[in-house]
């Protein structure tokens, strides 16, 4: 059920191979053991409209969220958004080395009450 948004501006540096970075992005997830492969869900999206810091024209910026169900421990939610976070810095080395930029993940709990979902996704 996990949700990978990945999110960034357009004026990157680095090459985005996005097919690459979510087939990281889910075997790092897979490998905490806490949700299956079959459930994570991941998109990419690049904007072309922003607006990062003074909004100079060449600040960029990458956000990864993911949303989940409650039922994870802090300390879990801790260990997951380090690993990803990792994840994402080492796709982006030449943004954060030649470009004002910003790197950020997010963690969000999704409401449990009203979540949902339909799936024929073989488990």
């Amino acid at each position: 059920m996990p949700h990978i948004i990945l999110e960034y501006s357009d004026n990157i540096t680095d090459n985005v191979d996005e097919a690459i970075i979510l087939e990281e992005l889910h075997t790092t997830l897979v490998a905490t053991e806490l949700y299956p492969s079959q459930a994570i869900k991941s998109r990419c999206v690049s904007h072309s409209s922003y607006r990062v810091g003074s909004g100079a024209g060449n600040n960029a910026f990458i956000h990864l969220s993911l949303a989940v169900l409650p039922g994870r421990s802090e300390e879990q939610r801790k260990d997951i958004a380090d690993k990803l976070f990792e994840v994402v810095k080492s796709r982006f080395p030449k943004t954060v080395a030649d470009t004002p930029s910003s790197i950020t993940l997010e963690i969000r709990e999704l409401d449990g009450v009203s979540y949902c979902k339909l799936s024929s996704i073989p488990e």
